[in-house]
């Protein structure tokens, strides 16, 4: 993030805990008010942590 302000770094966390509870992509965009669901994804999900180790436990069941 380009000189990110604090109310920046909160709001890629809340995007970000919001997809690590699996809310739809859909509603997180409009959630924070984008155009498109194209946009949220390019700009916030990046893949944390938590969410690698849910798939990693997710594809061990398998």
């Amino acid at each position: 993030m380009k000189n990110a302000t604090h109310s920046d770094i909160f709001r890629h966390t809340h995007v970000s805990k919001l997809a690590e509870l699996s809310v739809p992509l859909h509603m997180i965009q409009k959630r924070v008010g984008h155009a498109n669901e194209g946009i949220t994804r390019d700009i916030y999900l990046h893949i944390t942590n938590k969410m690698k180790s849910d798939t990693k436990d997710l594809l061990e069941f398998l």
